[in-house]
């Protein structure tokens, strides 16, 4: 419901306050939430040197606006 609201709002500021009434939402009602399943694996051997496990997001053609 809300969801649709804020993808078919006219407006920023429209979509903002069904976000505002989300969140309140979410506050009273769902005190808890998951927003999201991650899960990995990572292989290696012991040809592998200088691996570091990356924890978090991996934002492909992610940029930053001029």
């Amino acid at each position: 419901m809300y969801f649709n609201q804020i993808d078919q709002a006219e407006s920023q500021e429209e979509a903002l306050e069904t976000l505002a009434e989300l969140q309140q939402f979410m506050y009273e009602d769902m005190p808890v939430m998951n927003v999201g399943h991650y899960s990995t694996i990572d292989a290696t051997n012991d040809r592998v040197e200088g691996y570091e496990m990356l924890s978090g997001p991996i934002l492909w053609n992610v940029q930053l606006a001029d």
